[in-house]
């Protein structure tokens, strides 16, 4: 109070009593705690959702096994169809139809085979002694005609047949 004006609120100091500032004493270590209790808290809640996300590893063994299954399902679908053919054509003759089918079926086979044929390449090569593929003169050949007319058309069917469901038998027998 210099002229008689009196000083603003803000600037005259405050008679604070003992209990107060033991308040601003004690609140400045518990913020420090509370905000390390929460980082650790952060921290850990991170580190488990890290962990439980860690079964998407095994969701993804399970997954390839679901997509080697549907794999194996329409192989084995083509297969049974291409193996119809042969045998209709070999029974009551190759129509124009016939031979359309037997290109799509053989363009399947000539794209997917290739996925399935190291899978069941171990069974077809125990049973057949000289190692040749089973699978293959069913579809190789360029025109209906030339894969009904092979040799050992039968005998390549039953093989095929065998390998296949040996495959099929082992990989339902193991564990997901």
């Amino acid at each position: 109070m210099a002229i008689g004006i009196p000083l603003p609120p803000r600037h005259v100091p405050r008679s604070r009593r003992l209990w107060r500032y033991a308040g601003t004493v004690c609140t400045h270590p518990i913020m420090v705690l509370k905000a390390g209790s929460l980082r650790v808290v952060s921290i850990t809640q991170v580190l488990w959702n890290r962990l439980v996300g860690a079964k998407d590893l095994f969701n993804l063994r399970a997954r390839a096994r679901q997509r080697q299954h549907a794999q194996l399902i329409a192989f084995e679908n083509q297969y049974e169809t291409l193996v119809d053919l042969l045998c209709a054509a070999a029974h009551e003759g190759i129509h124009p139809e016939r031979e359309c089918a037997y290109h799509q079926l053989r363009a399947w086979m000539l794209t997917h085979y290739p996925g399935i044929a190291s899978l069941v390449r171990t069974h077809w090569e125990a049973a057949c002694e000289g190692g040749v593929d089973p699978f293959q003169p069913l579809f190789l050949h360029a025109r209906l005609e030339d894969a009904v007319n092979v040799e050992t058309g039968i005998d390549d069917i039953m093989r095929s047949r065998s390998a296949l469901e040996a495959y099929r038998t082992e990989f339902e027998a193991q564990p997901i």
